[in-house]
């Protein structure tokens, strides 16, 4: 999936699931917040996670941004 978020937005925190995510920053600068920790990524910069914490994403940056988002199994 592709998703946009503005510039202060975040996605719902989600909860634990047995799964595994990615993700590839296409525009922007977003911080993934998971469980307890706080990770920062720009354009260029992809992520991989299991999906059994309580993770988000935050766009931090001042324009819009885009991140291509992966779940296996789909998440919905």
């Amino acid at each position: 999936a592709l998703l946009i978020l503005d510039p202060g937005e975040s996605t719902e925190e989600v909860e634990p699931f047995d799964g595994d995510e990615f993700g590839f920053v296409l525009q922007g600068r977003m911080a993934l917040k998971l469980g307890q920790q706080t990770f920062i990524a720009k354009k260029g910069d992809s992520f991989y996670f299991s999906a059994d914490r309580h993770h988000r994403i935050q766009n931090i940056g001042q324009g819009e941004a885009r991140v291509l988002w992966i779940t296996c199994p789909p998440y919905f």
